[in-house]
């Protein structure tokens, strides 16, 4: 590892967070996603040292997951902006990740939150201070600590409606903690609206076992997923399902373009990883 790859992850910072940003540079253009603020940092401190050993599937999974993202996300905010309504984004597990500067120009933003551990958040904000983009994410708010307990502390501003953004972050917690989660969320006062991607238990499992192969270790594990999460996410969450978006079918038709066309996906595999939009039960 060089020098000013152990720069970045100085103080414990989650090596996903820096594999994230490597991922919506180096596959980003073939979903059509936009990253600067990510480019800027692979460019000063090149790619993680595992990048290499790290499959398709990963690499571009993360990339699409992102523009996936993005799409219900705008989709939603201009519904909102169309009714003249304000509103803020509040981003949960926030890592390296900048959907902030392309959210920046948007007419009904108030404010745009960041939640993700003390360390990592300090080393973004010194690293960004310093970047390009210095100006844009000095408007962003930091919410460092343990999520679960920042997220239940915190409160929108009167009158803004709340959009969540849970991305790559939620299949670390175990089912209770879900739970604890998304409940702390539907209670937030005016309620809230979530767009979180969520595996199944067959791809966490699969995941797992790739990911000790990628970096030689079990640190950064998926804790056991439910096998029908639609079902977990909107039973007694407080939620119920707006959108549902299958991810991995199109991973799969984009890495094996005839072969998509002729084999169809069993449905654990097709449902094995998804995009919900989820918003107020009552």
């Amino acid at each position: 590892m060089s020098r000013t790859e152990e720069t970045l992850i100085d103080g414990g910072l989650q090596q996903t967070a820096w594999l994230t940003a490597g991922c919506h540079v180096s596959a980003g253009a073939a979903w059509a996603l936009h990253r600067p603020v990510s480019a800027w940092l692979i460019d000063r401190f090149g790619m993680p040292p595992f990048t290499d050993r790290l499959k398709y599937f990963t690499v571009h999974g993360v990339a699409q997951r992102a523009a996936a993202i993005d799409r219900m996300l705008d989709a939603r905010l201009s519904e909102w902006e169309a009714n003249g309504d304000t509103y803020e984004v509040w981003s949960l597990g926030a890592g390296f990740d900048s959907r902030w500067y392309s959210l920046g120009g948007r007419p009904g933003l108030r404010r745009y939150l960041e939640f993700d551990l003390p360390d990592l958040l300090t080393r973004k904000r010194a690293l960004l201070d310093a970047s390009p983009y210095a100006q844009e994410y000095a408007r962003v708010i930091a919410m460092p600590g343990e999520v679960q307990e920042t997220v239940a502390a915190a409160a929108p501003e009167e009158g803004n409606r709340l959009m969540v953004v849970i991305e790559g972050m939620i299949d670390y917690l175990d089912a209770e903690e879900k739970r604890r989660l998304l409940a702390d969320l539907a209670a937030k006062q005016g309620g809230c609206e979530v767009i979180v991607d969520v595996q199944n238990g067959h791809l966490t499992r699969h995941n797992n076992r790739r990911a000790e192969r990628a970096t030689g270790t079990a640190v950064v594990r998926f804790s056991p997923a439910p096998d029908h999460p639609e079902h977990f996410y909107t039973a007694a969450t407080g939620f119920r399902l707006h959108a549902t978006e299958a991810l991995f079918p199109g991973l799969f038709k984009a890495r094996f373009p005839r072969l998509g066309l002729l084999l169809p996906l069993p449905e654990r595999v097709r449902r094995s990883y998804l995009l919900l939009h989820l918003v107020p039960a009552r």
